[in-house]
C-alpha cells in the first residue's frame, strides 16, 4: 500500500485529574513516577505542554477541546449536558473523511435529544459517545474488562 493510501491513525488520549509532574514525560519528577508507556507515546507523538483548561468540570472542558470551542459557546455548561448537533467535533470531521472513530471512556457529554425518538435509550446515558463516535469493538471491550479486573481502583473520600 502506497504511503498516501494509507489510512491516518491518531490516537488521543485525554485524562482527568493527572498532574504534569505524575508524567516523566514532563520532565518533572516530584511524583517520582515511572511512565514508561506514557513517555514512549510522548516521545513519538504530540505532547501539549502549554495546555490549561477552559471549564472546572470534565464534561465541559472535553467538548470545548473535542469541538474547538468555548464552554459558552457550546454551552455544554455540566456533565451531562447535550451537545446541541450543530456544533462539530472531530469525530465527526474524522467521519466525514472515511475513518472510523472509536471512544474509549466517555465524554460527560451526552447527545442533542432533538436527533432521537423521545424513548430512544441513549437519551437516558449521562455518558454518551461524542456525536458520531461508533461504539466500542469487541475486541477492545474485552481489554477493557481484563485491565478493570487486573488494575486498582481510585475511591474518592470527602
Amino acid at each position: 500500500m502506497a504511503a498516501d493510501e494509507r489510512k491516518l491513525n491518531v490516537l488521543f488520549i485525554t485524562c482527568d485529574q493527572l498532574r504534569r509532574d505524575a508524567v516523566g514525560a514532563m520532565g518533572l519528577h516530584t511524583l517520582h513516577a515511572q511512565t514508561p508507556a506514557m513517555d514512549q507515546l510522548a516521545s513519538e507523538g504530540t505532547l501539549f505542554t502549554q495546555h490549561i483548561t477552559n471549564s472546572l468540570p470534565c464534561g465541559p472542558s472535553r467538548t470545548a477541546l473535542h469541538c474547538g470551542i468555548l464552554a459558552m459557546n457550546h454551552r455544554v455548561v455540566q456533565n451531562g449536558t447535550p451537545l446541541a448537533d450543530r456544533h462539530t467535533n472531530w469525530p465527526r470531521e474524522f467521519k466525514e473523511i472515511g475513518l472510523d472513530p472509536v471512544l474509549l471512556g466517555h465524554t460527560s457529554t451526552t447527545q442533542d435529544p432533538r436527533r432521537f425518538h423521545p424513548n430512544d435509550p441513549i437519551l437516558k446515558e449521562t455518558h454518551a459517545a461524542m456525536p458520531v463516535s461508533l461504539p466500542l469493538p469487541p475486541y477492545l471491550s474485552v481489554c477493557l474488562a481484563f485491565t478493570h479486573t487486573h488494575t486498582h481502583t481510585h475511591t474518592h473520600t470527602h
